[in-house]
């Protein structure tokens, strides 16, 4: 065999060889399913650097790696946090993380918080027949009066059955502006004793009226349903 057929044959070999390293490997692996095992823990999870876990095929020792995510924030600290006044609002505060730096939540607004009395500077008035009870201040964060505690009036009480008030002492005939109101139809009654029977029989009347009126209406209803 000469030279030039032994240059071809080589070849026309090499060009075979290039064939089956780029075919059989596909073939082969096409018929292969990997089965991974329970992988191993190659690098931990921290706030700046995703976990590496690496899976190793138990058929034929083929590798892959996947990142698990990146792990919490453990090192925390509250930045800008505000206390609330009476004149501007409180603020929680951000929190940041020492180890990456990162903002890890934002704070939110707080309500503005009362008035802050002044001791020295606090009066109580109290609380009569007719008007509420109070504190009075001034406050020590902005300076502005307020009243605070509020209580309401007791109203005028006759607990002896002596016709006055126990409180202040008003006759209760005629306590407040000599008048009532009816609880019934709001018309207004004065507290003699005349006007006080008329009122007590005009209630009575207004209910019966309305009682027979509303059976009549329940009945005609009844009647057309």
């Amino acid at each position: 065999m000469n030279m030039t057929k032994m240059k071809k044959l080589i070849a026309v070999l090499l060009t075979l060889a290039s064939l089956m390293l780029v075919f059989v490997p596909a073939v082969l692996a096409e018929e292969h399913v990997h089965t991974w095992n329970e992988g191993e823990q190659m690098r931990e999870a921290t706030c700046s650097q995703q976990g590496m876990i690496e899976y190793t095929c138990t058929g034929c020792g083929q590798k892959r790696r996947e990142p698990t995510g990146y792990g919490p924030h453990l090192n925390t600290y509250v930045y800008g946090e505000r206390e609330a006044t009476c004149i501007q609002k409180g603020y929680t505060g951000d929190t940041y993380c020492r180890d990456c730096g990162r903002l890890v939540a934002t704070g939110t607004n707080t309500e503005f918080a009362p008035h802050t009395p002044d001791p020295a500077n606090t009066v109580n008035v109290p609380a009569t027949c007719t008007t509420a009870g109070y504190d009075k201040s001034v406050c020590t964060v902005c300076g502005a009066p307020y009243e605070f505690n509020i209580v309401p009036a007791h109203g005028h009480k006759d607990a002896d059955k002596d016709a006055k008030c126990d409180y202040c002492g008003t006759s209760m005939a005629y306590a407040g502006s000599g008048t009532e109101v009816c609880k019934v139809c709001g018309r207004v009654h004065n507290l003699d004793l005349a006007d006080r029977i008329q009122g007590i029989m005009h209630e009575f009347e207004w209910f019966y009226t309305h009682l027979a009126d509303r059976i009549m209406t329940f009945f005609h209803n009844l009647k057309n349903s």
